[in-house]
């Protein structure tokens, strides 16, 4: 039989289902955990440890791999009972683990490599389980009520950002300004601070996620998989098959989606939703078996012809319908495939788009992005070739759908009750994590939180109620038409990029396909044989993670009782650290750190360098530049050659020793050589000449940087500002040049 052949369900298999219920239950719900509690990479150096009462309130990097290990530990077990009844996919197990060499080998040099490819390794693992799991109906429609849930719980946290939070944040800002730049090491009028204050004044619901693009396209495809279920319930038109309740329920927690959507004002997540209402058209109207028949193909299209549209974009003038999203996002995909063509095999890394999209952004491209903002692109250039394994795993996913269960009722299998007290034991310790991860922000925002998980329950709970009277045909299309939501987004979105949303896409993705296995041929011992070894490659997987995850917090704790004597609360009465106080906590911090090569951690180096140099002595500014010449030296790069060169500008700007000056000059020209389109380094290029009086160059220099700062006007508040035409005008001035 082939690979594609489906396999008949057993007889008498009432005990295994409720065992894969239970372990799809656990992944779709540690993933759904993601979306509940915040994460943040850098939890101790994203500003100044003197200005925080202690490290952000977040889950970091470390915590973060141990989820992932315990996703893929679950994973794996989950393949292993699927194996014992219907079999694996073979194929989509084979491309699942193609790009994890590659992760390993980025990850063991780089800690935020491994933080991040883990993360997407794990959420891809967590879909192939869950796409073997969910041939099961029930199986099915308990995911998806999970999904749906967390989704929810977003909603009320979002409204609560938009007409309570937002107010208050602004009305902080606006009182502190100053000192938050500070903070950030930012000049109040520069592009930097622009920028935030921009993004800052924004109302928008950002959910425990972070990114309000990245939870619009979660809430559209929320808001398409509640009405949907909604729709098809009052279609059916019998009371019996209502759900009870249920419907009324939906309706809000849809209805509560698609509004934030809205405020947002997200164009992707609504253009999106046109596509999620269409999917559902398809489904309900006439062509409904066609739609469930080719549902993959239409997945497909969808991810392509959004693809297409931003190419579309790309070809268009500039100006075209006052458009430039689109357009930026144009900018992101040349930048990745020119990442690829220059790193085809092994890629930048997961956590190294930023760094490379430098040297190869479009000079047109005003933005640094971390992220291509479209899967394919995202894999290529971070992966390589080997990347291309996630995207045909996607695309099996989709294809493979179980034809015999299409528009087929479960055969006897009802776990309503095991469902309802997993879901009760879920908000508990949702609440308990809650509460122990952001405690410092909680306060009144207890109340919201006990809201959230009370709404994520109760659309739980209606999800599970309309969906378990409908066909798993219906099921499945409404899971196809949400799915065709983030597969459109996520070509101009990071969805599977962001740690808090990759897991709950993927999951929808397998809701909306499913997985097909081979018959054996041989014993029942070589089958068992076979079940085993699944388990036993996916928990040494999570080995290597767990083991990342406890380097990462090992060295993280270590570097938190470095700085801890440099945190202040608001109350505080003690006096601000000292020179002598941070220089402690950054000699703790880099302890045989050239000696031993230790630049896997770049937080940690900038992190030692930032408080050398914000002593304000000579020595330690010195300190720092010896760090950061030799980090640039062992990871060159535009992070490492760019804070080397602000370090020795600022000796040299301190001493005025010639000296100094031509170690700056040489430095900052290294960072342009990553970064040849900044036109910032170019004048603090000019400046450098300037005092060395090398007038002729320095001229050079400021044409070249205004000729640059001119093709940044797709964002005005990317360009030069009065405080950058002040610094024009002395070097002209100081150089003897009116200039024009």
């Amino acid at each position: 039989m082939t690979v594609g052949a489906d396999v008949p369900e057993t007889p008498g298999d009432g005990d295994g289902t409720a065992t894969r219920a239970v372990i799809a239950m656990l992944i779709a719900g540690l993933g759904s955990l993601r979306l509940l509690l915040p994460f943040a990479p850098d939890r101790l150096f994203d500003v100044d440890p003197a200005s925080v009462a202690g490290p952000f309130p977040a889950v970091g990097s470390a915590g973060s791999l141990l989820l992932d290990a315990m996703l893929v530990l679950l994973a794996g077990i989950g393949l292993a009972t699927a194996s014992r009844r219907r079999g694996v996919d073979r194929p989509m197990l084979v491309l699942l683990l193609l790009p994890f060499p590659v992760v390993v080998w980025h990850g063991w040099s780089d800690q935020l490599d491994a933080w991040r490819g883990f993360d997407w390794f794990a959420a891809v693992a967590a879909g192939v389980a869950l796409a073997h799991l969910v041939r099961t109906p029930a199986i099915r429609r308990a995911v998806l009520a999970i999904v749906l849930a967390a989704i929810a719980a977003n909603v009320v946290r979002g409204l609560h950002q938009v007409f309570v939070e937002h107010p208050d944040t602004v009305a902080f800002f606006d009182a502190n300004r100053d000192a938050i730049f500070a903070a950030r090491g930012w000049v109040a009028d520069s592009p930097a601070a622009l920028i935030y204050e921009r993004r800052l004044r924004q109302p928008e619901a950002i959910g425990w996620i972070g990114f309000s693009n990245v939870l619009s396209g979660l809430l559209a495809a929320g808001g398409v998989l509640a009405i949907g279920l909604l729709v098809t319930a009052r279609k059916l038109g019998d009371g019996e098959h209502r759900g009870a309740g249920g419907p009324v329920m939906l309706g809000v927690a849809g209805t509560g989606c698609l509004l934030l959507v809205g405020l947002n004002g997200s164009k992707g997540a609504i253009a999106a939703s046109a596509v999620g209402v269409l999917g559902l058209l398809l489904l309900l109207g006439p062509l409904r078996e066609t739609f469930l028949r080719r549902s993959g193909a239409w997945l497909i299209a969808v991810g392509g012809l959004a693809f297409a549209a931003i190419v579309l974009r790309g070809l268009l003038p500039e100006d075209f319908a006052g458009d430039r999203s689109l357009l930026f996002r144009w900018h992101y995909l040349q930048g990745g495939f020119a990442m690829f063509l220059e790193h085809p095999w092994l890629g930048v890394g997961p956590d190294g788009f930023q760094n490379a999209y430098l040297s190869t952004r479009p000079i047109r491209s005003p933005e640094s992005v971390a992220s291509a903002h479209s899967v394919l692109v995202d894999w290529l250039a971070s992966l390589g070739v080997s990347g291309i394994g996630w995207l045909l795993v996607a695309g099996l996913i989709v294809l493979r759908r179980d034809s015999s269960g299409s528009d087929g009722d479960d055969a006897d299998v009802a776990f309503g009750a095991p469902l309802a007290i997993a879901a009760g034991l879920m908000a508990l310790i949702v609440v308990i994590l809650q509460a122990w991860v952001e405690g410092p922000l909680l306060g009144d925002g207890l109340a919201v939180r006990v809201a959230a998980t009370l709404a994520a329950v109760i659309t739980g709970a209606a999800a599970w109620s309309v969906s378990s009277r409908l066909a798993d045909g219906f099921v499945r299309g409404v899971a196809v038409a949400a799915a065709g939501v983030l597969v459109a987004q996520s070509q101009i979105e990071m969805l599977l990029w962001q740690p808090g949303s990759l897991v709950a896409c993927w999951a929808l993705l397998a809701c909306s396909g499913g997985a097909v296995g081979r018959r054996s041929e041989t014993g029942a011992s070589s089958r068992g044989t076979r079940s085993l070894v699944i388990p036993v490659v996916f928990a040494v997987v999570a080995g290597v993670m767990a083991i990342g995850g406890l380097r990462d917090a090992l060295a993280t704790a270590e570097a938190g009782r470095s700085i801890s004597a440099l945190h202040r609360t608001p109350a505080d009465d003690r006096p601000p650290p000292s020179a002598a106080d941070r220089r402690e906590a950054a000699e703790s911090l880099v302890v045989d750190l050239v000696e031993r090569g230790g630049w896997n951690d770049p937080r940690r180096v900038r992190g030692a360098i930032t408080l050398f140099m914000t002593t304000g002595l000579d020595a330690d500014r010195r300190r720092a530049a010896t760090i950061a010449g030799a980090w640039s030296d062992a990871r060159p790069g535009v992070a490492s050659a760019a804070t080397h060169a602000s370090v020795l500008e600022a000796i040299a700007i301190a001493s005025s020793d010639p000296s100094d000056e031509r170690e700056a000059a040489f430095a900052i020209e290294r960072v342009i050589e990553f970064d040849p389109y900044d036109a910032s380094w170019r004048l603090r290029l000019a400046e450098r000449l300037a005092a060395l009086v090398r007038c002729d160059e320095a001229i050079v220099a400021v044409d070249e940087a205004i000729r640059l700062d001119a093709t940044q006007d797709l964002d005005p508040l990317a360009q030069f500002g009065p405080e950058q035409g002040r610094r024009v005008d002395a070097i002209r001035s100081a150089c003897g040049s009116r200039g024009d």
